[in-house]
C-alpha cells in the first residue's frame, strides 16, 4: 500500500530487491499505531527541523523556482534547446566528438604496454562506447501529473510521478541513449552503460562554439570530450565490460603495467601543495597536499583528455595547414595550451580552496589539472622553449608520465 501511494501501480515483478526492509515494517507499525495528531505534529516538527538556519534572504519565490525547474528538468531542458542550441551546433560537436573519439581508437592500437589480449578487449570497448550529444529527441510528457493550487499536494502528485517513471523502468531494457537533465554544465562517463554523455548546457562560449576556430574548440571542448572517453580507461571505468557489466578484462601482465604507468601520476600529485595555488601569499601555512591516489581516475582523463584533444589537433592542422597564425605572436600550438588552460581559470580565496577541495573532491585543484597535464607533455615544452631542468619542462626527460 505504502509503495503504491508514492509511486503508482506497480507491475507484476518476479523479484525486488529491497534494501532495509525493516524499515518499512516498522514505519508501516507506527503509522498504524500512532495517533494522527501526534503523527501530523512530528511532520511539522520535522520541516521546521530541515531549515534551522535560514536567512532573512530565504525567498519563496526563488524556492519556487529553483523546485519548480528541478522537478520539471525535462521541460526546461526542452525549451532551453530550442531557443538556444540549433541544429548546426549539434552537428558541429558532433563533428568534435567523432574526431576525438577516432583518436582513442587510434592511441589504444598504439600504446606500446597494453599486450594484445587486453589490446583487443580494449578497442572493443571503445567500439562499443555510445555518444550521447547534447540531447535526444525523446521529452517527458507531464500531462499526467494532477496540479491544483495547494504546494504541497503538488509536491506529492510530482514524486509520484518521477517514482512510478522509475519503477515502469524496472524490468526495461536499459536505453544508452537516455539523457536527462540536458542543460546542466557538465559531461559524464557513465560505466555501467559505457556511455559518454555531453550536455547541451556546457556548449557554450568560451568552451564551444562554431564561430571559434577550430583549433580552439579542440583546445577546451575536445580535451572535455576526451577526458570523458577516457575514463573508460582509469582505474575505475577499465574494471567495467564493453557492456557495462563490472568485469575484469585485463591480463595480470597489462594490470601491472597500468599500475606502474598510473603510480607516476599518483607520485607527482601527491608532491603539489595547497600553497602552490598562491604563489603571492608569503604567509600562506595551508599544511595540505594534494591526495594523488584520491584523485587518480580525473587526474588519468586529463592527461588523456588533453593528448587526445592536442593529437586531433595536429592532424587537422596537416589537413587544413593555416596560411598563418590565428593570434600574431603565438603559435598555434601555444595557443592550444593556452585556451586549454583558460577553461580552469579562476580566482579564489585560501579558506574556500581547502573548502572545495576536500577529500569528497576527487578532482585535483585547478591549477594542477592545467599544470600537472601540461607538464608532461613535450608538445608544451618545446611550444613554451622550457629547459628539460625545469618543473614544466620535465617532459623533455624520461620523468614524465604517460598512461594514454
Amino acid at each position: 500500500t505504502f509503495a503504491k501511494n508514492v509511486s503508482g501501480d506497480i507491475k507484476n515483478i518476479e523479484k525486488l530487491n529491497i534494501v532495509g526492509l525493516e524499515y518499512f515494517t516498522n514505519m508501516n507499525k507506527i503509522l498504524i499505531n500512532t495517533d494522527i495528531e501526534i503523527l501530523k505534529s512530528y511532520l511539522i516538527l520535522y520541516f521546521f527541523i530541515q531549515f534551522p538556519f535560514m536567512s532573512n534572504q530565504f525567498s519563496n519565490k526563488n524556492y519556487c523556482l529553483e523546485l519548480t525547474i528541478n522537478e520539471f528538468s525535462d521541460y526546461f531542458s526542452h525549451k532551453f534547446i530550442i531557443e538556444t542550441f540549433p541544429p548546426r551546433d549539434k552537428i558541429f560537436a558532433e563533428e568534435l566528438v567523432d574526431t576525438i573519439y577516432k583518436h582513442m581508437g587510434i592511441r589504444l592500437k598504439d600504446v606500446r604496454w597494453l599486450d594484445e589480449q587486453t589490446r583487443e578487449e580494449a578497442i572493443n570497448k571503445w567500439a562499443y562506447i555510445q555518444k550521447n550529444i547534447a540531447y535526444v529527441n525523446k521529452w517527458l510528457n507531464y500531462s499526467d501529473i494532477k496540479l491544483t493550487n495547494d504546494f504541497f499536494e503538488n509536491f506529492i502528485h510530482i514524486n509520484k510521478f518521477q517514482n512510478s517513471l522509475m519503477i515502469s523502468k524496472i524490468e526495461e531494457t536499459i536505453d544508452r541513449n537516455e539523457m536527462n537533465n540536458d542543460m546542466i554544465l557538465n559531461a559524464a562517463y557513465n560505466p555501467t552503460q559505457n556511455s559518454i554523455n555531453l550536455y547541451s548546457g556546457l556548449m557554450r562560449k568560451p568552451i564551444f562554439s562554431p564561430n571559434l576556430p577550430f583549433i580552439l574548440n579542440l583546445a577546451a571542448y575536445g580535451s572535455v570530450i576526451g577526458h570523458e572517453i577516457t575514463h573508460g580507461f582509469d582505474n575505475n571505468g577499465r574494471m567495467f565490460g564493453k557492456n557495462g557489466s563490472y568485469n575484469n578484462w585485463w591480463t595480470n601482465k597489462s594490470e601491472t603495467e597500468f599500475t606502474e604507468h598510473t603510480q607516476c601520476l599518483v607520485d607527482q600529485y601527491n608532491e603539489y601543495t595547497f600553497c602552490e595555488m598562491f604563489p603571492n601569499d608569503k604567509n600562506c601555512d595551508i599544511k595540505m597536499n594534494v591526495n594523488g591516489e584520491h584523485t587518480l581516475g580525473e587526474n588519468i582523463a586529463d592527461l588523456g583528455g588533453v593528448n587526445l584533444a592536442f593529437n586531433s589537433y595536429k592532424e587537422y592542422e596537416t589537413k587544413y595547414v593555416q596560411k598563418e597564425d590565428i593570434l600574431p605572436g603565438y603559435s598555434n600550438d601555444k595557443l592550444f595550451f593556452i585556451y586549454f588552460a583558460q577553461v580552469w581559470c579562476e580566482k579564489q580565496t585560501i579558506n574556500y580552496a581547502i573548502q572545495s577541495n576536500s577529500f569528497k573532491n576527487e578532482h585535483s585543484p585547478n591549477k594542477f589539472r592545467v599544470n600537472g597535464v601540461v607538464s608532461n607533455m613535450p608538445e608544451f615544452a618545446n611550444a613554451f622553449q622550457c629547459s628539460n631542468t625545469s618543473k614544466m619542462g620535465k617532459s623533455l626527460t624520461n620523468e614524465r608520465c604517460e598512461v594514454w
